[in-house]
């Protein structure tokens, strides 16, 4: 069976490699890094998360005239070979000037894949970003890492993950839960809104947990068979950015009754899917179908949310942290690394649960509100309201 989901994103960008988390679009403004491209031009400049924006090109974050807030944007989205200068304060209060010329990021969808000993166990983590066709070698290289240290448990930190292709995230399942559990299992179901006959059978509209390597150039599996955890639960950290092919890894993973745990703040909610659809030299994206697990289950359209005692379908066993900007990715000090952590020794959400020393209210990017917290954003798109 070829796999026939939409193909992944584009893996290059214009900018810094720099994600921004808006915290605040509207004065008073907080723009804070997120995380950065391995490599990449913010990287290499030292950025790091956390880091908070105080003026670009000489214009205050809080400024709100017309001029200003044109300059914030043009310095926060740059075009291709744009060179802009920011001031910038450390997470330990240093303010340094930090000038970046924007070129094309390759993106590195999957980071800081690493074993952590804590409390007698090994515990996998690993940062995934994005389900593009790059993520492929490095998802197998960081669970044949977790495989051969025979890890207890494996945290998948896809706070910032937006999606991408559904093929992958099967593929990911497979990887996390085995073949035990995979074998003659569904991993989505795609619902068709019944306007386009966009599937002729059943092999088309179901997709198994997929078990080998796909060469994404082609769409066609390749020979290889993927490695595998043989995990009954698995740690999923999430925001309010957590969307689409992530979702959908939460969902068929459920339905097939692993048991996944939540850590963080409600997903985005986003059932639905599409294939582009070229019309005369234009390209559309209209929701055609709409994704559901093995047991039929797919209306998350308000997200999943974490719950010590889960109620309702789209409740998920788990602990509400928001999102901390004053630790580094995969730091075990981090709050939702932290109460994944204490959760794997204990079974137990913290009694104090770690939270953002920040509660930020609902976002707005040109007039239409975003996810709060924060929303991350490449830094390629621009964000800030104009007055």
């Amino acid at each position: 069976m070829t796999p026939t989901r939409k193909k992944p994103k584009v893996e290059l960008a214009s900018g810094y490699g720099v994600n921004w988390a808006i915290i605040n679009a509207i004065p008073p403004r907080e723009v804070r890094v997120a995380y950065t491209q391995t490599d990449s031009v913010g990287e290499n400049a030292g950025l790091i998360r956390g880091d908070t924006i105080l003026a670009v090109d000489g214009f205050d974050i809080n400024d709100n005239t017309d001029e200003g807030v044109a300059a914030l944007n043009a310095g926060l989205a740059p075009k291709l070979n744009e060179t802009h200068t920011f001031r910038v304060k450390t997470m330990l209060g240093e303010e340094r000037d930090v000038t970046l010329l924007a070129q094309e990021v390759q993106q590195t969808p999957v980071q800081n894949a690493k074993v952590i000993p804590f409390n007698g166990k090994n515990v996998g983590y690993v940062q995934f970003n994005q389900f593009i066709s790059i993520a492929q070698p490095k998802l197998i290289e960081a669970i044949n890492t977790f495989s051969s240290a025979q890890i207890d448990a494996l945290v998948l930190d896809m706070r910032y993950n937006g999606g991408g292709a559904l093929a992958l995230s099967s593929q990911l399942g497979y990887m996390v839960a085995g073949p035990g559990r995979t074998s003659n299992r569904i991993f989505n179901q795609a619902i068709d809104n019944g306007k386009g006959n966009l599937y002729k059978n059943d092999n088309q509209r179901i997709s198994p947990f997929y078990n080998r390597e796909i060469n994404y150039s082609t769409y066609e599996f390749t020979a290889n068979t993927l490695p595998n955890l043989d995990l009954d639960t698995v740690y999923i950290l999430a925001t309010g950015d957590t969307c689409s092919a992530s979702e959908s890894l939460i969902n068929g993973l459920r339905g097939i009754d692993v048991n996944v745990v939540l850590i963080g703040e409600t997903t985005c909610g986003k059932p639905y899917g599409f294939f582009p659809t070229p019309n005369c030299g234009n390209v559309f994206y209209t929701i055609q179908f709409k994704s559901s697990n093995e047991k039929g289950f797919g209306d998350y359209a308000d997200g999943f949310s974490p719950s010590q005692s889960p109620s309702v379908a789209t409740d998920v066993k788990g602990c509400v942290v928001a999102d901390d900007f004053e630790h580094l990715l995969g730091s075990n000090d981090e709050a939702l690394l932290s109460t994944a952590l204490s959760h794997i020794s204990t079974g137990q959400c913290p009694t104090v649960v770690p939270k953002s020393p920040r509660q930020a209210p609902p976002l707005v990017s040109d007039g239409l509100p975003i996810p709060a917290p924060a929303s991350i954003l490449q830094s390629n798109a621009i964000y800030l309201p104009v007055k």
